[in-house]
């Protein structure tokens, strides 16, 4: 048998499995990771062409706003398959950064505490506060990005 050609609604609706993405739930957060076959280990790409067109391979969920785009940096190239985007929906909730299981963003690493810290959307402005933690909270970023 061969897997050259593959459906592209199958292979979509394989991929939003893996991914975990569901319509509407939670406003619309999830966590986006690249993924790759699993036989041959290629990347798949963003995008595909379907005639004329350029369409991206992988329809994801619509966030409701305010929301707050993450990137997973990762230290270790053991944990390759955490790399990725959280895309979390700050409407009428707060974030929570750490790694206990209650947390909405969960960072497995023994410098981070199990209650880290909160992003919340206050008054037109994204507020990140330090939940007490033992070694503090460190924002990895140059300047603010208007989106």
């Amino acid at each position: 048998g061969s897997i050259e050609f593959v459906h592209l609604g199958c292979l979509r609706y394989w991929i939003r499995g893996r991914l975990n993405l569901t319509d509407g739930a939670s406003g619309g957060s999830y966590f986006y990771r690249p993924l790759a076959c699993e036989l041959c280990k290629a990347t798949y790409p963003t995008y595909v062409h379907m005639a004329q067109d350029r369409v991206p391979l992988v329809e994801v969920p619509r966030t409701t706003p305010p929301f707050i785009v993450l990137e997973n940096l990762v230290r270790d190239s053991q944990q390759h398959a955490t790399r990725g985007l959280h895309v979390i929906s700050l409407a009428e909730k707060v974030l929570k950064l750490g790694r206990g299981h209650d947390s909405d963003v969960r960072i497995a690493d023994v410098s981070i505490s199990r209650c880290h810290a909160m992003i919340r959307y206050s008054q037109g402005n994204f507020v990140l506060q330090d939940n007490d933690s033992k070694f503090g909270t460190l924002v990895a970023m140059k300047k603010p990005r208007q989106l």
